[in-house]
């Protein structure tokens, strides 16, 4: 049975849904750098998937065989412009490195494979060089993937690894399965590859990506749900068909008890089974209530900002598994300028000031959003980035995750900084929630405490130039004294 007609289908298939994700990239305005470059492994791959299908059979053999001389050089260009692309994602140091060097390959293989384009077979095997030339490209793409997943402290940035680890997971599949010598498998490729094409153009056109851990997650509790509801369909046929001869019951009222049965076993099996899943993926609950009721009630009292900042963090600690954070206060400079200053409540924090300007786009964000602000964000959003050099890196030396306003009166008076979850996972919706109440509960207690502390540096000031006027007096009247003694001798 001929398998070309299938493969045909298949190329045709994909390359509409390659014409299609090249065309809405291609129509974008503004394009990014990532976009881009997406831009340019989509036009390749659009070549790259009519070279495989012009391989069949059912073509002339002189374009089949221009096709199979081309394809594994097409497939080079695809894994390198995807390393170049994978460099930029991750905003890898050596993107131009990657782009030179695998750049330069793939021209020295193509002209070799034009040069040698008469010789059959060429005197040099091609196909193989080009082959092993993207498997060590394939696996550096790779390693450098599991670098960053490892090494990623903050969960939003773990995340985006992870998610470019899935998307190059059916890419490299459809790539290596385009290198086999023939077969259906090999024209599949181009489906794997077009999976994995609508994946990357998700995560080059939005910087906010999907927690591959919650979706896994879910699709775990999706394959329980799956396997339990199996086992008792089944468990109620094979018993139906066992002992319907050994009961003196009807077929149908045998089925009917054990469907009653299976019933109420499934609910509280899959109840205790979801629960398991949850306590050992995410981790146990909280009462969000009950925890913002005794933190209110146990910062009413405090006027010391550092007492402030531990009871803070100590209580997130408990809550979230944090393990390190700070309150930013925000101090008046007299001027349009923000000054925050750290104050460390948990961990090892930075206790350098910045000061964020006027025109900076990160002090317009948390000045007139309440919605918390990530360090992903700060790093990933277009606008954000045009931010001074000097407070993204102040903030990306904090190495904290995620940023909370704190207001008083409508007026920002301070930041609630924290660190990653004790999970590893980014903050879900509920513990982004409960963090946001949390902050506005401090604003109050915040306010006081700069009060507090402005009323005792003011103190202190007044008790300084006290014991300034006071010496001053001494000296004065030491003078005097000095004065008259002098007059006193100097008088006949």
């Amino acid at each position: 049975m001929e398998i070309w007609p299938y493969m045909a289908g298949i190329g045709i298939i994909a390359g509409l849904g390659h014409l299609t994700l090249f065309v809405l990239i291609l129509f974008r305005r503004d394009k990014m750098m990532g976009e881009r470059l997406a831009l340019l492994y989509l036009g390749l791959g659009l070549l790259w998937g009519t070279a495989v299908i012009l391989i069949a059979p059912v073509f002339p053999p002189a374009v089949a065989e221009l096709a199979g001389r081309l394809a594994p050089v097409l497939v080079t260009a695809l894994v390198v412009t995807q390393l170049v692309l994978t460099c930029s994602f991750l905003e890898v140091s050596w993107l131009s490195t990657a782009a030179a060097a695998g750049g330069t390959w793939t021209v020295i293989l193509l002209l070799a494979t034009l040069y040698f384009l008469g010789a059959t077979p060429p005197p040099i095997p091609l196909q193989q060089v080009a082959q092993g030339g993207w498997a060590v490209i394939a696996a550096i793409l790779i390693g450098l993937l599991a670098t960053t997943l490892v090494r990623s402290r903050l969960a939003l940035h773990r995340n985006r690894a992870l998610y470019w680890l899935l998307t190059t997971v059916p890419l490299i599949a459809g790539q290596a399965f385009s290198l086999l010598p023939g077969g259906l498998l090999r024209g599949t490729g181009t489906l794997f590859h077009l999976a994995g094409g609508i994946i990357l153009v998700r995560g080059v056109t939005s910087y906010w990506l999907p927690n591959i851990k919650a979706k896994l997650r879910s699709l775990l509790r999706l394959f329980l749900l799956f396997v339990i509801t199996a086992i008792l369909l089944l468990g109620v046929v094979l018993g139906a068909e066992r002992f319907s001869d050994q009961l003196p019951l009807s077929h149908t009222s045998l089925v009917v008890v054990l469907a009653v049965i299976a019933a109420l076993i499934y609910l509280p099996l899959y109840q205790w089974l979801q629960r398991l899943v949850n306590r050992l993926l995410a981790g146990m609950g909280f009462d969000p209530a009950q925890i913002l009721r005794e933190y209110s009630q146990t910062i009413g009292a405090i006027l010391n900002l550092d007492q402030l900042a531990r009871t803070v963090l100590h209580t997130v600690a408990e809550v979230l598994g944090v393990q390190q954070g700070a309150l930013l206060v925000a101090i008046d400079t007299g001027t349009e300028k923000l000054r925050l200053q750290p104050i460390s409540g948990l961990g090892r924090v930075s206790q350098v000031p910045v000061e964020l300007d006027p025109a900076s786009p990160i002090l317009a964000r948390i000045l007139e959003d309440d919605d918390p602000l990530f360090q992903y964000e700060v790093e990933q959003h277009p606008g954000l980035q045009k931010a001074a050099p000097w407070e993204r890196d102040w903030l990306r030396d904090l190495e904290m995750e995620v940023y909370l306003p704190i207001r008083s009166q409508g007026d920002l008076i301070g930041l609630l900084a924290l660190g990653p979850q004790g999970t590893g996972e980014p903050y879900d919706p509920r513990a982004t929630e409960f963090l946001s109440t949390l902050a506005q509960q401090t604003g109050v207690a915040l306010q006081n405490a700069r009060l507090f502390e402005s009323l005792l540096d003011r103190n202190a000031r007044i008790t300084e130039l006290n014991k300034s006027l006071r010496a001053a007096y001494e000296r004065l009247e030491r003078l005097d004294q000095g004065k008259s003694d002098f007059l006193t001798i100097a008088s006949p």
